[in-house]
């Protein structure tokens, strides 16, 4: 799976002309709006692996217990979303 994944990559380079004569990468802004494949492998890898690590905030709303802990009412939270 990951060969057929890199070769879809490496032919579309090759289509938009990426590389030059001496097989160095040449990518700018201008490549980047053709390469639709590139573009949405990265945003996959991003959304798998994200650059920062997110944080979704939570407000306990009434007075409860997780195991033997008590959580009051108004304590704020932080959740660390995948």
């Amino acid at each position: 799976m990951i060969f057929v994944v890199q070769e879809k990559l490496y032919n579309e380079m090759l289509t938009n002309k990426i590389f030059d004569e001496n097989n160095s990468e040449n990518l700018s802004d201008h490549h980047s709006s053709k390469l639709i494949y590139f573009n949405a492998f990265i945003k996959e890898v991003l959304r798998i692996n994200p650059t920062a690590i997110q944080f979704v905030n939570r407000r306990c709303v009434e007075d409860t217990y997780v195991q033997e802990y008590r959580i009051t009412e108004g304590l704020f939270f932080k959740i660390q979303s995948i």
